[in-house]
């Protein structure tokens, strides 16, 4: 932009300085008519004084009359050559100037020309290297899509393996709701066979079918005792979990799901899957 802003002031100092060497042509016409016509009148002037020295032999005071007017025609002519011969000497300066003016001009010109031109290879270059640097974030971007396609195909296959784990999951948690049904079953049908065998533990305590009785009791109350130790020991474990921290229960949780997956579910899960889900 800078350079065209230059370009047209210089057009416009040339048109300027064209402009001033017309008006100086004129001017010069202009001086050169009134020479002319300076010595037109002076050819006058000189035609008269030759009648008006005819004519003087007639009368003094004519001729006096005459030389006075010719005298003031050669002084008026003198002026008017010399007026234009400074009229012309101006012209001629101003015509100096203006074709100083155009060298000066077309040298700007140039000078625009050559800074332009330097600006255009400096916007090429840059946009050699806008381009450059384009090429490498489209190359990037194809790395950073080629990665996450292969990010998508892995959390496809882990979303199906965490599908499958949580089948699992959800059929133990049933079977462990059945086992506790049953426990609570079983633990109720032997607090109502302890509590009828201890009615009747009085009265049978000094017959040998008590003695069956008392053994029959003990082997029922093994079984209790062995419920009544796994809920022992279901309780220690929840209060255990309890007592963990958050990040502990979760380690844990991770820790027992890992396990299983090396059981049950290696068969069917990709080992590079299962060591991610390790660290």
């Amino acid at each position: 932009m800078i350079a065209v802003a230059r370009q047209r002031q210089v057009e416009t100092l040339v048109a300027t300085a064209q402009e001033s060497a017309q008006w100086a042509r004129a001017e010069l016409a202009t001086a050169m008519a009134a020479r002319d016509e300076a010595s037109s009148r002076a050819r006058e002037a000189t035609a008269r004084a030759t009648t008006a020295e005819v004519a003087a032999k007639r009368a003094v005071r004519e001729k006096r009359t005459a030389v006075a007017l010719v005298q003031a025609e050669r002084q008026l002519a003198l002026e008017a050559r010399d007026e234009a011969t400074a009229r012309a000497e101006q012209a001629a300066t101003r015509a100096a100037m203006a074709d100083e003016a155009a060298r000066r001009a077309e040298h700007d010109k140039e000078a625009a020309v050559q800074a332009a031109r330097l600006q255009a290879a400096g916007a090429e270059r840059h946009a050699n290297a806008a381009a450059q640097q384009s090429t490498v974030a489209i190359e990037r971007a194809t790395v950073a899509e080629a990665r996450a396609q292969q990010a998508e195909a892995q959390n496809s296959a882990l979303g199906a393996a965490l599908d499958c784990a949580l089948i699992e999951l959800d059929e133990l948690t049933g079977q462990c709701a059945a086992l506790h049904r049953r426990a609570a079953a079983l633990s109720t049908e032997l607090r109502r066979i302890q509590t009828r065998h201890a009615d009747g533990a009085a009265p049978n305590a000094g017959t040998s079918g008590g003695s069956g009785s008392m053994g029959s009791m003990a082997g029922v109350v093994k079984p209790t005792n062995a419920v009544m130790a796994t809920g022992a020991s279901f309780g220690s474990m929840g209060n255990t979990a309890t007592a963990l921290s958050a990040h502990e229960r979760e380690a844990q949780a991770k820790a027992e799901w890992l396990a299983k997956l090396d059981r049950p579910l290696a068969p069917r899960l990709d080992v590079k899957l299962v060591n991610s889900l390790r660290r």
